[in-house]
């Protein structure tokens, strides 16, 4: 049965468009060229017409249009997802407890929405790796109301108070490194436990002996002899090493 441009034309306008309408402003175009997945697909469209083309090539190029308009359609709507997951939900179901703050709703309520939203995604995700919808009807009816949903989540958000608490969490994980490191530093020589340190905190038992090589090597390496230089560097490598 010969493909009905009609068929293409239609899904590009009912369902492609909105997709894309919705995604337009979340794309990284670094990651993933939307337009350009359009300029191939324009470009089967465009070979289907080559009058030196016969009935079952033109029937493969539009075929191969339809299909791959299709994907585009559920990446855009995948991209969307994840994007908005990325930036409204997980920082705040991150800070429960400063998340009343950002949200017009009880943190319960904002829970339960977003806990459906991620239900949706994981579904649709499933779906699409399954392979057992290759026309993406199911898919995209999933990705539908996953769309549905989010604008009713973004509903329940102050953006501006947002924005401002995700520099005030930014700034408070940047001050628990620090601290986090003269805590181990702390416990570690503590006269309790010095040989646990290794263990407790690989990270930071890391960090403090590539410090205290560069320091070897750098400043006090150049005022020491040779053999000296060696010994204190052997130790360093195999404490770094054998933990």
């Amino acid at each position: 049965m010969p493909f009905l441009c009609e068929d293409l034309f239609s899904f590009y306008r009912t369902e492609f468009l909105p997709a894309y309408a919705i995604v337009y402003d979340w794309i990284d175009y670094e990651t993933v060229d939307i337009n350009a997945k359009v300029v191939e697909i324009l470009t089967s469209v465009a070979n289907s017409f080559n009058s030196g083309s016969d009935g079952d090539e033109k029937d493969r190029h539009l075929h191969n249009a339809d299909q791959d308009l299709r994907d585009l359609t559920v990446l855009c709507y995948y991209f969307y997802s994840l994007s908005f997951k990325n930036y409204f939900i997980d920082p705040i179901l991150a800070h429960p407890t400063t998340a009343n703050h950002c949200i017009s709703v009880g943190f319960d309520l904002f829970q339960t929405k977003t806990t459906k939203f991620n239900e949706l995604l994981e579904r649709a995700q499933e779906s699409t790796l399954k392979g057992e919808d290759p026309l993406r009807y199911d898919t995209i009816t999933v990705y539908k109301e996953i769309r549905d949903l989010s604008l009713r989540i973004k509903g329940y958000i102050r953006e501006t108070e947002l924005d401002r608490w995700k520099g005030i969490w930014k700034n408070e994980r940047t001050q628990e490194i620090p601290k986090g490191l003269i805590d181990a530093i702390v416990d570690g020589i503590s006269l309790a436990n010095p040989k646990n340190f290794p263990q407790k905190h690989p990270i930071y038992f890391g960090i403090i002996m590539l410090i205290l090589g560069y320091i070897i090597n750098y400043i006090i390496g150049p005022r020491l002899s040779p053999p000296i230089i060696n010994v204190i560097s052997n130790i360093t490598a195999n404490s770094s090493l054998h933990p």
